[in-house]
């Protein structure tokens, strides 16, 4: 074997390689190439889901935003009361404040049931015996300063003298879940 075969056998070798690689380099293209045309497809069905799911939430929130402007309203009050010693706090202060004469009073705090946005409420329960009028007035000035209490049990009977009556009350006031009201 002398030079030239054998520069012609390492050409030969070399061409091999050349077709072989630019076969290996083509084959990885037509990969990619498939791949890429998934990825499109698979865009183009995610962007129509998108589009579709956009569409139903502009007709949901059209749908809602009268009941979204309400919430917003009520926002405030429901947020005012954030924990249970903020609402004993607020009903016993308010009772202080009227100088009623209290019999008793009591607060817990109770799990509503089947309510995710209000899972608790401070229940006061309170016994007055007072002036008639101080007392319905004292009543008419919680509902409307703690406008997202809500009065659970109300029993007024004949007080012990006079124009005086006895109240049993039980109200409520919301704990809202500060995790959905955000």
């Amino acid at each position: 074997m002398n030079s030239k075969h054998l520069a012609a056998i390492v050409v030969a070798l070399l061409a091999i390689l050349l077709i072989q690689g630019s076969l290996e380099v083509r084959k990885r293209l037509v990969g990619i190439r498939n791949q890429l045309a998934e990825a499109q497809t698979a865009a183009s069905g995610v962007e129509l889901l998108l589009n579709a799911e956009k569409g139903t939430l502009e007709s949901l929130r059209a749908n809602s935003a009268e009941l979204i402007a309400f919430l917003e309203e009520w926002n405030a009050a429901l947020s005012a009361i954030d924990s249970p010693e903020a609402g004993e706090l607020n009903i016993s202060s308010r009772v202080k404040q009227a100088n009623l004469v209290t019999l008793s009073q009591r607060f817990e705090v109770v799990a509503t049931e089947n309510n995710e946005t209000i899972p608790k409420v401070v229940r006061a329960h309170l016994t007055f015996e007072d002036s008639h009028v101080k007392t319905l007035n004292w009543l008419g000035s919680v509902e409307k300063e703690v406008p997202s209490s809500r009065v659970a049990s109300l029993k007024i009977v004949r007080g012990e003298t006079g124009d005086d009556i006895r109240m049993d009350l039980v109200i409520d006031v919301p704990l809202l879940n500060k995790e959905l009201s955000k």
